[in-house]
């Protein structure tokens, strides 16, 4: 995100709780009183089990 506002576009991340209704909503009211509208939305969610090989 640094780089990408370095070049000054404008960037926002919010972390929420994917399988919580009352978390993705609460994400979706901030982004809406930030911007208004969502035009474009990047969900990216995982889960990792880091394990020595």
């Amino acid at each position: 995100m640094k780089e990408l506002s370095s070049e000054g576009i404008e960037t926002y991340a919010l972390a929420t709780d994917a399988v919580s209704s009352a978390s993705l909503t609460s994400a979706f009211e901030q982004i809406k009183k930030k911007y208004g509208t969502i035009h474009v939305l990047v969900y990216n969610a995982a889960i990792a089990k880091l394990d020595v090989f």
